[in-house]
């Protein structure tokens, strides 16, 4: 009877997990291309056996699409232009051999802890229509850095070139990352979303700017056109950015969830100059119950267990609703669109007796801001 229980709760799990999932893909822009990617959470860790893996693809052309992210930061009229700076032009600009030989395309990659510390940087070069694999794993097993195994952090990803000065990218990317468990038993999928990066350090800026660099190194940035709007724009920070977040604790399936929240910005009270530290939120289990209680938002990346938040009768399933006031909402001319943007997501695990541990994604379910 317990392993039927077992098998049937899992069946149950699984449908939640797939549903949620497929249900919340509309909010945040995923599988398009960005002059500038954010990898929200990026972990190694031998102990238990962690590791984050990112496939980054280099597209020769790309269609017009005014409605997602735009490489260069405007629209371009017609159709094929290239990831180049040069909008219309037939080919990619980037040269070299399909053997990877003499490729002057170069990624430049930046780690930060969760409250934004840099703690590492590299490169890599690229073509057009290449794919480039990051295995984060082996990159801190060659870094002579010790203390990033196991360090949680994030990921800005860029064209080298437009580091400096008012270069424009070379190139567009397309980026998959998954969060490995085991060798191979389970991969959970991590958003990994767009931005645009165009000449010039102003910004960040919808659709215009949203990375901005210092002495070569991105020091602000927000996926404002691709993430979860974190204000509505009316000019007034009295409104709240809604999400809500699932969570599964079941024991008899061996169930835990991490709740992981971007935010791009320290809140922490005091010289940061916000508070995000008692975020009121309210838990809510199967069957309509609730209790309110209050979240520690107040870093970059913020990962929550949980079974550390007050809920109804110690629920083992259900989910989290976030009602987190806006910082900040500037709706001057050439400052359209949200002044912040952040992601959110569950990474809920759980496993049988005979069964590999599973790790899942559930994006969250975004409820707006008002």
């Amino acid at each position: 009877m317990m392993k039927a229980m077992q098998r049937s709760n899992l069946l149950i799990a699984g449908a939640l997990l797939a549903a949620s999932y497929t249900g919340s893909v509309q909010a945040i822009s995923q599988a398009e291309p960005g002059e500038a990617l954010l990898i929200p959470y990026m972990l190694y860790d031998s102990t238990k056996n962690i590791n984050t893996l990112t496939g980054i693809t280099i597209p020769s052309t790309l269609g017009n699409d005014p409605t997602q992210i735009e490489i260069g930061g405007s629209a371009n009229g017609s159709d094929g232009f290239t990831t180049a700076a040069q909008e219309g032009a037939s080919n990619c600009d980037l040269t070299g051999a399909p053997d990877n030989t003499g490729e002057t395309g170069v990624i430049s990659w930046w780690f930060f802890d969760t409250i934004g510390n840099l703690q590492h940087k590299g490169s890599l070069f690229t073509g057009c229509d290449d794919f480039v694999a990051l295995d984060w794993g082996s990159v801190v097993g060659a870094s002579g850095l010790p203390s990033l195994n196991g360090m949680l952090g994030y990921m800005i990803i860029a064209n080298n070139s437009a580091t400096f000065g008012s270069n424009d990218p070379d190139f567009a990317m397309y980026a998959d990352t998954m969060v490995i468990n085991g060798n191979w038993q389970s991969a959970a999928y991590i958003p990994t979303l767009p931005m645009t990066d165009s000449t010039g350090n102003s910004g960040p800026r919808q659709g215009v700017n949203e990375i901005v660099y210092t002495g070569g190194e991105p020091t602000a940035y927000a996926p404002l056109t691709s993430g979860m709007a974190l204000d509505d724009d009316d000019g007034s920070t009295s409104d709240l950015a809604r999400f809500d977040l699932r969570y599964f604790l079941d024991p008899s399936l061996n169930g835990s969830t991490e709740l992981v929240v971007w935010l791009g910005r320290n809140c922490r009270g005091g010289a940061d100059g916000c508070d995000r530290r008692n975020v009121p939120v309210t838990t809510f289990d199967t069957d309509r119950l609730s209790v309110a209680g209050v979240m520690n938002l107040s870093k970059i990346l913020n990962v929550v267990d949980p079974s550390t938040l007050a809920r109804p009768s110690n629920a083992l399933s259900g989910f989290v609703r976030v009602r987190m006031p806006e910082i900040s909402d500037n709706n001057a001319a050439g400052f359209e669109g949200p002044d912040s943007a952040g992601v959110a997501f569950a990474l809920i695990r759980f496993s049988t007796p005979g069964n590999s541990a599973q790790a899942q994604t559930i994006l969250a379910h975004e409820r707006g801001v008002k």
